[in-house]
């Protein structure tokens, strides 16, 4: 069977991040043997106390120097409803320090940046603190992949590295 779309583009940012110096691991799914979720601490009700909850994201990074975590989701065929998902379950993630976001859906750009929007200023802690911090705005990343990258491994390659900032 040969690989789609989404699988390509998350063969390229795994690879991306293993050559990227400050990162200590790169777990990927279908990629990495060793992929695991991030556990995120979710309070179901005041009587009942914090669990972990699995969040399972297309790639994950953790950094070499300390615990900040970057999150990569590819989109494809996602409802708008497993968008939304993606942003609220990467905001909860701990130590969270770059989200990236890569849309093949032309369409998707757009609503990636509405719910990165809506998650930058309306998403609180019980402290009353914005979960993603409006001044972090720099650590999102959206690309939207144009169709003529999809057919060239390298130019996809190069592309992402640009748009997802690796230069940096």
């Amino acid at each position: 069977m040969a690989p789609t779309k989404h699988d390509i583009i998350v063969e390229v940012i795994y690879n991306l991040c293993k050559d990227y110096k400050p990162y200590k691991k790169v777990y990927a799914d279908h990629i990495s043997q060793d992929y695991r979720c991030i556990s995120i601490l979710t309070e179901l009700s005041k009587r009942k106390p914090l669990k972990p909850y699995p969040y399972y994201p297309d790639l994950w990074c953790k950094y070499k120097k300390d615990n900040r975590i970057s999150v990569f989701e590819v989109w494809d065929n996602q409802t708008k409803g497993a968008c939304a998902e993606d942003i609220l379950f990467s905001a909860l993630t701990p130590n969270i320090s770059d989200l990236c976001i890569v849309c093949i859906q032309e369409y998707q750009y757009d609503l990636a940046k509405e719910l990165t929007e809506v998650a930058l200023n309306s998403l609180y802690n019980d402290e009353g603190d914005l979960l993603l911090d409006p001044k972090d705005r720099d650590r999102v990343f959206i690309a939207s992949v144009p169709e003529i990258c999809l057919k060239n491994y390298s130019k996809l390659k190069k592309y992402l590295y640009k748009r997802l900032e690796f230069d940096k």
